[in-house]
């Protein structure tokens, strides 16, 4: 849990699960050690930006890259998926197709072959 999350926790009384790390909702806690963990290492190798595993759903990792843009990938199972990239940002044709490219050279590098 990073400390954004804890802070973020405690300002909304949200109960962290001393187990996982996700908060508990009388709705929907599933404790799921190992997707915690996962979540936490995926925050620790991109500290530079501000993440959350709170607000979104458990399970649910949010990068703030700023208030208009942000990027959150789901754990489930030990899995990791790309679910959301959102951006209000005004992008030029270019822009965008370097976001697609650098999606495609991470999830399919051998697309990048001759």
């Amino acid at each position: 849990m990073t400390k954004n999350d804890k802070a973020k926790a405690a300002e909304l009384g949200l109960e962290i699960c001393d187990r996982c790390g996700w908060y508990e909702s009388q709705l929907s806690h599933r404790c799921s050690p190992d997707e915690g963990r996962i979540a936490d290492a995926i925050s620790r190798e991109a500290s530079e930006i501000p993440s959350t595993k709170l607000g979104y759903g458990h399970g649910m990792l949010t990068f703030e890259i700023s208030e208009q843009i942000h990027v959150r990938f789901q754990i489930f199972m030990r899995t990791i998926t790309l679910r959301e990239v959102y951006c209000l940002e005004d992008l030029s044709i270019e822009q965008a197709a370097r976001i697609v490219r650098a999606i495609r050279e991470i999830v399919d590098p051998e697309s990048q072959k001759p």
